[in-house]
Order: structure tokens, then C-alpha cells, then sequence
């Protein structure tokens, strides 16, 4: 009994735990600072983290109207005063819109503006959280562009990417698959690819999907693409199982026109053995030269190479710019080829 009583005792007597100040909490939360206005919305406090925020220390910020932390179009057009007034009526708002930096650096963030006191009539003043969303925004924009340009290309392509499901229906193609085979591609989902192909190619296309079984793993096949409207097209399919991808959960098959790729091949070995500032031969010309002589090339085991280098290169591109340095190259490559 005199046991319990002293436990009691104890937790009667217990003190409790003093509270954690508000910009302790937010001082470990990127982009996130609080301070605190008078009934007038002049700042009367500035915590460390509301610093490395706004950028203003607190003997530069403290003392000032809080609509000096509004871009310079917007510090006296009453907004500030009207979000206070709303605040004081409401006793918190919140509010999203531009700020500035003491660099003049725009902000883009979210702030809650909590009245201080019991009257709103005579508020003590104003607390303010704000939350800069700049970066986020700016990951967000990023990622709305990237998703936009590769929208855009996929939809220019002249070949289709497609992906397959572990049982070969497609679930996502892109729109140059219409222009393949004459459908459409949101008509296409839930068939199986191996219904696609000509009676003849449908035994090595399955054959291709079955032997798929590891996660990246690659082939390709050549077949011939059908629609329901009889519209072919002889493609060159390459295959990548991306089933351990969950943003994917399949199989990638990219269809390239073999009309294209035929068309394109002299033009991407050009590209591939020359410059293309120059339009000289580069290495990989030369090794497949060695490789394979040409006819005009004569026998070559007396051959002899000559190696050029040009002095002092550096000096033009550090002291003309790069453009000079370009130009100097395409003027010494003339002069060797002519």
C-alpha cells in the first residue's frame, strides 16, 4: 500500500516536460522558418531558420513591414495588410504566392498566418510559418518538360515502342504503332503481340517472348507487323525484359520500319568513321580500313602512317574562344583533303 502511494506521489509531483520552441521543430526541416509580427505586420522576431530562407539576418529584417518580403511590384499594393486583416478576422489563413530574398531572389512558398492573442479586434500580433516550395517546383517544371519532349519525340518516331505483359498483351503503345499497322493505338492495348504478326512470323515472335526470362535481357527479330484493315509493315523488333521494373512490369519492344533502317545504315557508318566538325576519317575508319582494304588501297603491307599534331592548339581555343579553334580545324582539314 505504501508502495502505490509513493508511485502515485511521484506521478502527482511530476513535472511537465517544458515545451520545444516552434523554430527548434522547423530548424530541422529544409526550406521551412517561422517569425513572428505585430498588430501592425511589422517583424518583431526572426528565427535561424527563417534566415537561411529569406537570406536577411534578424538585425537587417527585424523592425521592418513584413511587405519588404514581397516582391517590389507587390510590397505596397495592401496585399500584406489584407492577408493580416483576414488572419485577425479568421485567426489563421493560409496563402501561397511570390516572395523575395535578400539577394532579389524570387520564392515561391506557402505561408499560415496565426493570430496571436484572444481578440480579434486587438490581435497581439502574428505568428508565420513558411514553406518554400521553390525547388519543388522547379524538380515539378523539370519533370513536366521532360515528360512533354520525350511525348513529343515518341510521337514523332517513325517506330513504335510498345511494352508487352509476362503474357504478351500490350498494355502501353505509343502512337507511331498506328501508323504501322493502320489502327489505332488505344484500340490495340489488351491484344496479344503475337496476333499482330503475319501467320509466318507468329512461331518466332512467341518463341522470342518466351525466351525472355531474365530480367535485362535482349534480343531481336525481324517480322511483319498486321492490322485489321490488311496494312502491313516489315519491322525489326527489339526486345529488353523490364519486368523488375515496377514502373514498367514487362517486356519493351521497340519496332523500327527495316525500309528506314536500310535507308539510314550508309548514312550512320558515315557518321560513325568521320568527324563531325571536320568531316574527316576518324579511327574507326582507319581500323576498318585495315580490317578491310578496298580494292583502291593496293596492298598495304608497306603502309605508313603520318601522324599531324598542331602546337600550341590551346592557345587559340583560350585566347580566340572555342569558335576560332573550329574554324581553324575545318580550314586545315580543307587544305589536307583538297
Amino acid at each position: 500500500m505504501r508502495a502505490q502511494t509513493t508511485r502515485r506521489s511521484n506521478v502527482a509531483t511530476r513535472r511537465p516536460a517544458p515545451p520545444v520552441p516552434v523554430d527548434v521543430v522547423l530548424d530541422g526541416l529544409p526550406g521551412c522558418a517561422c517569425y513572428t509580427l505585430d498588430a501592425e505586420g511589422v517583424v518583431t522576431s526572426w528565427t535561424a531558420a527563417a534566415e537561411r530562407v529569406f537570406g536577411y539576418t534578424a538585425r537587417a529584417i527585424v523592425g521592418r513591414p513584413a511587405s519588404d518580403l514581397r516582391p517590389v511590384e507587390h510590397a505596397t499594393d495592401g496585399r500584406t495588410e489584407a492577408l493580416l486583416a483576414d488572419a485577425a478576422r479568421t485567426g489563421r489563413v493560409l496563402d501561397h504566392g511570390r516572395r523575395r530574398r535578400a539577394d532579389g531572389e524570387d520564392l515561391v512558398v506557402s505561408e499560415t498566418v496565426t493570430m496571436l492573442g484572444t481578440d480579434s479586434r486587438a490581435p497581439v500580433g502574428f505568428a508565420v510559418v513558411t514553406q518554400d516550395l521553390t525547388a519543388q517546383l522547379a524538380v515539378a517544371e523539370q519533370w513536366r518538360t521532360a515528360h512533354a519532349r520525350s511525348t513529343a519525340l515518341l510521337e514523332h518516331w517513325r517506330g513504335a515502342a510498345l511494352v508487352v505483359d509476362a503474357a504478351g498483351l500490350l498494355t502501353y503503345a505509343t502512337p507511331a504503332l498506328a501508323r504501322l499497322v493502320g489502327a489505332a493505338s488505344e484500340a490495340l492495348l489488351g491484344r496479344s503481340l503475337v496476333t499482330m504478326v503475319r501467320a509466318g512470323d507468329d512461331a518466332r515472335v512467341t518463341a522470342v517472348l518466351v525466351a525472355l526470362t531474365e530480367a535485362g535481357q535482349q534480343t531481336s527479330v525481324e517480322a511483319r507487323l498486321t492490322g485489321d484493315d490488311g496494312t502491313w509493315c516489315d519491322v525489326r523488333l527489339e526486345l529488353v525484359n523490364r519486368c523488375d521494373d515496377p514502373y514498367i512490369d514487362g517486356v519493351v519492344v521497340n519496332a523500327y520500319p527495316v525500309a528506314d533502317l536500310d535507308d539510314a545504315r550508309p548514312h550512320l557508318r558515315w557518321e560513325a568513321e568521320h568527324d563531325p566538325l571536320t568531316g574527316l576519317a576518324n579511327r574507326a575508319h582507319l581500323l576498318a580500313r585495315l580490317r578491310t582494304p578496298d580494292r583502291d588501297d593496293g596492298d598495304l603491307t608497306h603502309a605508313a602512317l603520318l601522324v599531324l599534331d598542331l602546337d600550341n592548339f590551346k592557345n587559340v581555343n583560350d585566347g580566340m574562344g572555342g569558335n576560332a579553334g573550329d574554324h581553324l580545324l575545318m580550314e586545315l582539314a580543307a587544305r589536307l583533303d583538297g
